[in-house]
């Protein structure tokens, strides 16, 4: 189980790793202003139409069956990409839509199931 464990946090790291640049170039201080407007639009939307849906998919296939990432309880994996899912899925990436999990019902089933665990869900009803 552990290594299916590292599997799925090694999958989100990936795509962080894709987020990261364009997050990391807007609060670049030695590029412009206008270097910035123009490179961040194209890179997000690299991100929104091939890097997000390559890896929901990925997501999509492991949680096929599953209530969690590697089976029917919670890990430190779920945890984590439940934090991506929120971040993706929270409208704070110009670029990104809000809806770009939709397509992937398993994903979003997951998200909810998250969510809605009374830990987590104390603590995201106190963010709000």
């Amino acid at each position: 189980k552990a290594l299916h464990v590292d599997a799925a946090i090694g999958l989100d790291e990936d795509l962080r790793r894709k987020i990261a640049p364009s997050v990391y170039l807007s609060m670049d201080a030695s590029i412009s202003a206008k270097e910035k407007k123009k490179r961040i639009p194209i890179m997000r939307k690299v991100l929104a139409e091939k890097d997000i849906p390559f890896y929901m998919a990925h997501f999509e296939k492991l949680l096929e069956g599953k209530e969690f990432l590697t089976g029917s309880k919670p890990t430190v994996a779920d945890a984590q990409f439940c934090v991506t899912t929120r971040y993706l899925s929270g409208g704070v990436l110009d670029g990104v839509p809000k809806d770009c999990l939709d397509a992937f019902p398993n994903v979003l089933a997951f998200k909810h199931r998250m969510e809605n665990l009374p830990e987590l869900k104390e603590y995201f009803d106190r963010k709000k």
